[in-house]
């Protein structure tokens, strides 16, 4: 841009060898764009084609620039949204394993499994299947944290303090507790 004024600046100033006097007639010579000479003309053009040419370059330029932030966010994404489908893809593991290994609680499992040091092994292999989700994970959670398995089937979580498993019969729960005596009786 600041050649262009240069051009039509020069262009606009008397060449030395022509100084600028009144025509015979007493008029001076006309300015503008009537008067330029053939080889200025030459001149302009070529300047104006140069800074077209240009300003085509710089587009060019902009343009691979654009692509080049597109192609890397693109690539970005790409990357964000395959370990999201990671992730997803561990927990459902996790949580169908969890059930055949009897937890209770296998969401809040899913969340204290990463805490152990066992979860690193735990990754998916360039066949997408899922490696590291096994007995030993499952046995390490365990000890860690029991509460989050089902105990074994006939124990009751609260036989140990109450003596468990009598026979509650009306006639045995009437004679522990005298208020049910007069409660609901039949006659």
């Amino acid at each position: 841009m600041v050649a262009l004024i240069r051009v039509i600046r020069a262009m606009r100033k008397p060449s030395p060898k022509k100084r600028s006097t009144p025509s015979s007639r007493g008029k001076w010579p006309k300015r503008g764009g009537a008067s330029l000479t053939s080889r200025r003309k030459k001149d302009l053009q070529a300047f104006l084609d140069g800074a077209k040419e240009k300003a085509e370059a710089d587009k060019t330029e902009s343009e691979k620039a654009f692509e080049e932030a597109v192609a890397k966010a693109t690539e970005e994404a790409r990357g964000e949204v395959l370990n999201t489908a990671g992730e997803l893809v561990l927990k459902a593991e996790f949580l169908i394993a969890a059930k055949d290994a009897d937890v209770k609680y296998p969401h809040d499992a899913y969340e204290l499994v990463q805490t152990l040091k066992e979860w690193e092994d735990v990754d998916i292999d360039e066949n997408g299947s899922v490696v590291g989700i096994d007995d030993a994970l499952f046995t390490e959670l365990k000890k860690a944290k029991p509460f989050l398995f089902a105990q074994p089937s006939g124990s009751d979580i609260g036989a140990g303090s109450r003596g468990g498993g009598g026979d509650n019969s009306e006639s045995d729960l009437r004679a522990k507790y005298p208020a049910l005596r007069n409660f609901g009786s039949r006659r």
